[in-house]
């Protein structure tokens, strides 16, 4: 022994005298001499049985060289060789090893070295494997491999799935009904709060919002949108809905500026009102203009109208802006004439509870006016400016000349003839309009419902008053006189052949000059 203290470890072997496997340890005295010790390998076996699971895995040990150190087999662990007479028994090898798990987990060591994990297939079932390398107390190195099927490592995880699906799927059942309860307090609200949402956007605001929840940040959302609903709601009675309306679709910022466009104009006014507001008291007269207008603006508003504001006792309003508006004179004729018919109806109810009647007079003109937002940073009036909206008023206020209702401009009168009945009035330069207009009055319509169908005396009578007119177009004034006559025989009611009469009967008193163009001039409003 050359070094003392050094223990010594032999390869196992079967021992001669009792057949069984073993090592021997051997360590050299210091003054001379050995000590050694025989140890079997059983227990070893053992321990190396008992860390194994199930008989599907691997467990064994080899040194550098490939000789088997432990085997989870011990019949594995040696060979026999040598001659039948003579036979030897040795240590086997891996090389020995038939085992199919055992030699592909060898076959991946030989090509990588030791490794610690690595998958594979034998036989249709995936292994997982790993061969550690350990360093001997004598300084020699071996190496441990170990393999098993990986559904042993998954089998643990599929009997705890199997134990709590059970106990989840009861779980879910036993709280469904709460889960239903709980997605319906929600999802019921929006559904509805939804449908609210469509309303709004088409401008249906006049039925507030009846919904409650008992989730706190549904009757959060609700109170917010039915707040938003009832603001709209109230803006809208200041401001024009279709421009509200507009405004909130666009999402643009409202700036002080305008465009020029094509649109209807109506003013409606209320015959001797003055005198009807100095026998009312405040608070009765302000109920009768709210109701009056309601009737009247909730018409103009039906028909895509705009009431750009009220005046006092008058009513400003024009279509095709700031929403186009398919033919848009025949809708301004039509809601004059719907106008008239519920101010008379407005009136049978007042005279029956002793109250005044309100005359309405209305004048329609169209052209191009100046459409958009004016007035300062903190105070925007979107309206409608210019020359032609002025012709508008001027024609309404020209209804207490003429005896009339509905007073129209000829451009008018040239656009819906093929829808309405009118009637030839006057041409005439009203105060403060640049330009001569030719001034009808608009009688109803030709084919539309019965209440606003003209009866066939009207027509008769626009017929007559055509010739009537003619003739008086010609200034010949004795001829104009004769016709102006018979038709007021015929008409004795007519207030506009009452005018002609007196006009006629003037001219032939003090004739007008020669260049006389045949335009009234007014000088006052």
């Amino acid at each position: 022994m050359e070094r003392p203290k050094t223990i010594i470890r032999t390869l196992p072997y079967l021992f001669a005298a009792t057949s069984q496997v073993g090592m021997t340890l051997a360590q050299a005295l210091e003054h001379g001499g050995v000590v050694g010790v025989d140890l079997t390998l059983d227990r070893l076996m053992l321990y190396i049985r008992s860390i194994r699971a199930n008989d599907a895995h691997r467990f064994m040990a080899f040194d550098d060289k490939n000789r088997l150190l432990a085997h989870f087999d011990p019949q594995q662990l040696f060979k026999r060789s040598g001659l039948r007479d003579a036979p030897a028994i040795d240590l086997a090898t891996t090389a020995d090893l038939t085992d199919p798990v055992v030699r592909e987990a060898l076959r991946i060591f030989s090509d990588k070295g030791a490794y610690g994990l690595a998958d594979f297939k034998v036989a249709g079932m995936t292994y997982l494997a790993t061969v550690d390398r350990q360093v001997a107390r004598d300084g020699g190195a071996f190496f441990q491999l170990y393999a098993a099927p990986l559904s042993d490592f998954q089998g643990s995880l599929a009997d705890a799935a199997g134990r709590s699906i059970p106990v989840a799927l009861l779980i879910f059942f036993l709280t469904l009904p709460a889960i239903i309860y709980l997605a319906r307090s929600i999802s019921m609200p929006l559904a509805k709060l939804s449908k609210e949402a469509e309303l709004i956007r088409a401008f249906e605001l006049d039925d507030p919002i009846k919904l409650r929840s008992r989730v706190h940040e549904v009757n959060t959302l609700i109170r917010s949108m039915s707040g938003m609903k009832g603001t709209i709601r109230e803006v809208s009675k200041f401001v024009p809905k279709a421009l509200v309306k507009d405004i909130l679709e666009s999402e643009s910022e409202v700036a002080v500026g305008g465009q020029t466009r094509r649109v209807s104009i109506l003013f409606t006014d209320v015959k001797d009102f003055t005198p009807i507001v100095g026998a009312m008291s405040p608070d009765n007269l302000m109920a009768h203009m709210s109701e009056y207008f309601e009737h009247l603006a909730s018409l103009i508003i039906r028909s895509n109208g705009t009431v750009d504001k009220f005046i006092g006792d008058a009513i400003f309003s024009f279509w095709n802006a700031p929403l186009a508006v398919a033919r848009h004179e025949h809708v301004a004729c039509m809601a004059a004439l719907e106008c008239r018919a519920a101010s008379r109806r407005l009136n049978v109810q007042w005279v029956d509870k002793g109250l005044s009647a309100w005359h309405t007079r209305f004048g329609i003109h169209v052209g191009e006016a100046v459409l958009g937002n004016v007035g300062s940073s903190d105070r925007i009036d979107y309206t409608a400016v210019g020359d032609n909206v002025n012709i508008a008023a001027r024609l309404e206020g020209l209804n207490k000349f003429y005896g009339s209702s509905i007073l129209t401009s000829g451009l008018i009168a040239d656009v819906c003839s093929d829808e309405f009945l009118f009637r030839h009035v006057d041409r005439s330069r009203p105060k403060g309009v640049d330009k001569p207009i030719d001034i009808f009055e608009l009688l109803g319509t030709i084919n539309g419902p019965d209440e606003f169908r003209v009866s066939p005396a009207i027509r008769k009578l626009v017929e007559d008053w055509d010739h009537v007119y003619e003739v008086y177009a010609s200034q010949d004034w004795l001829r104009a006189l004769d016709a102006i006559e018979t038709f007021a025989d015929d008409y004795p009611e007519d207030v506009l052949a009452g005018i002609y009469l007196d006009r006629v009967a003037g001219f032939l008193l003090e004739p007008p000059a020669e260049s006389w163009d045949g335009i009234i001039r007014f000088s006052k409003k």
